[in-house]
């Protein structure tokens, strides 16, 4: 996979794409995992309350999840 473009404050981005959608956490994980992942609502809870980081797996994750919803946005 090539180089992915920087995305600042991951958690943040995530927060607001939360927030523009109106998901709650439990809808924010279906549309991970629909993504291609396994991710649980006490994860995804803790990352959106900053009290974890995202690992580099992870970030490489929501890094192309944002990037695609980027897009859809973009084009609709």
């Amino acid at each position: 996979m090539g180089k992915l473009p920087t995305i600042v404050a991951i958690n943040e981005q995530l927060r607001r794409h939360q927030l523009k959608e109106g998901y709650s956490v439990a809808q924010l994980v279906v549309q991970l995992n629909a993504f291609g992942s396994n991710w649980n609502a006490t994860h995804v809870g803790d990352l959106l309350a900053g009290r974890v980081k995202p690992t580099t797996t992870e970030s490489m994750f929501l890094k192309r999840y944002l990037l695609n919803k980027f897009y859809d946005y973009n084009n609709s």
